[in-house]
């Protein structure tokens, strides 16, 4: 699936505003931010960035047993409630996709944001 990160990051930063963390496209343990605030690029190595980018890849077996298990479509995005963020994942094929985290007082609308972020990431709502 092809992505669109740039479009993907202009409608998270537009939404999430100050409460955007970070922004990030991954494959296996291969990632590329599109963007992280200085306050948690000072928090994490990049070593910690690789084993993120890795545990999301993993999801992938997860979202393909869900997927078959659940029977109502798509895998569209997982969520991480965290004590002081949201994560969001938007899996894509294999062990590829995005990521956004978010302060987590940014869940409001949190349904509407995963649907429109993943139609500007991939440019399709199917």
């Amino acid at each position: 699936m092809e992505t669109n990160p740039e479009s993907f990051l202009e409608y998270v930063r537009a939404r999430a505003g100050d409460a955007l963390r970070a922004a990030m496209l991954f494959d296996g343990d291969d990632y590329r931010h599109l963007y992280v605030r200085s306050n948690v690029e000072a928090r994490y190595e990049p070593s910690q960035f690789e084993d993120i980018a890795a545990l999301f890849a993993e999801e992938h077996d997860h979202v393909l047993r869900a997927e078959s298990t659940f029977d109502v479509g798509r895998m569209e995005s997982m969520t991480y409630v965290l004590e002081d963020a949201i994560v969001l994942v938007f899996p894509t094929s294999g062990r590829r996709g995005a990521a956004v985290s978010l302060d987590r007082d940014a869940g409001s609308n949190l349904f509407e944001f995963v649907h429109d972020a993943r139609t500007r990431l991939y440019g399709t709502d199917e």
